[in-house]
């Protein structure tokens, strides 16, 4: 009998008991779960911290905010996408996280020329498709490689 309880490893064991093998299968569905929920929550709290409409401000170390130009990034959790404006053209394109680094891929746009922007346009097209580490803090999205900041966005207010 007693080597039947050091078996099954409950407080309460009764050997051949149907009960006791019915409460040790329960309790394994019940820590399987709850590592699961664990898991699952982690990584929905990044989703809702990104879940938002981005303003940049700041672009490889130049402050935009007395600039003409207004540089978008939205982020689609559900389907990994993300899109916005580059100052001009409105751009679209997928995205991995892995951890608090981030990678954005296949970004296409529409064609259209504007000279007051083009200079910010492409260089924040070329600064956004590389690897970069991805932080939030508060109401600040940052994207940065070697230590050093390379996209500064503002969450932006939605007026309804």
């Amino acid at each position: 009998m007693e080597s039947e309880c050091k078996k099954c490893k409950l407080l309460f064991c009764f050997p051949g008991n149907i009960f006791t093998k019915l409460m040790y299968n329960s309790m394994k569905k019940v820590i399987l779960f709850s590592i699961v929920a664990i898991l699952v929550g982690c990584q929905s709290q990044k989703n809702l911290m990104l879940n938002n409409q981005w303003k940049l401000t700041e672009l490889n170390g130049k402050n935009l905010t007395g600039e003409n130009v207004e540089i978008t990034l939205t982020f689609n959790t559900s389907n990994h996408q993300v899109n916005g404006n580059g100052g001009c053209n409105r751009y679209f394109g997928g995205y991995k996280l892995i951890d608090n680094t981030i990678e954005i891929s296949n970004l296409g746009s529409t064609k259209m020329f504007c000279a007051e922007t083009a200079n910010f346009e492409e260089e924040y097209f070329n600064t956004l498709k590389d690897k970069s580490n991805l932080k939030v803090i508060e109401n600040q999205l940052i994207f940065s490689r070697q230590g050093k900041n390379i996209l500064i966005f503002q969450k932006k207010i939605i007026n309804k």
